[in-house]
């Protein structure tokens, strides 16, 4: 959020308010896609992944929503992918294929002050 917000996204409303929790999900069926050179092979280009600006994601996306859509259709609960702002693995998880049994929660870590962030 924060990145998104300093890179010229439309600015919240004031009166929404964002809480961080901490989860621990049990999925059944993760496709590891986290190194750039699998999503290369499914047709990503990759020299741009996570440099485009706000204003030119369309750019980006819609390869990146192609390969979800076709994961969950096959049948997978979530997908590992490369953190296009960090070195970090990014889970992304289709909340629909997740019961409520599987998500723990671990930790509220309250409400996020974006204007106290670095």
């Amino acid at each position: 959020m924060l990145f998104h917000l300093r890179a010229g996204q439309p600015v919240v409303p004031s009166k929404l308010r964002f809480g961080l929790h901490e989860l621990r999900i049990r999925l059944r069926n993760v496709l590891d896609l986290s190194s750039l050179h699998a999503l290369e092979a499914l047709g990503l280009d990759t020299r741009q992944y996570g440099r485009m600006s706000y204003l030119e994601r369309t750019a980006e996306y819609p390869r990146t929503q192609e390969i979800a859509e076709v994961a969950h259709f096959h049948g997978h609960d979530g997908l590992l992918v490369p953190s296009a702002r960090s070195n970090a693995v990014n889970l992304i998880v289709f909340c629909e294929r997740v019961d409520s049994d599987q998500v723990e929660a671990i930790r509220d870590h309250g409400i996020v002050d974006w204007n106290s962030l670095p």
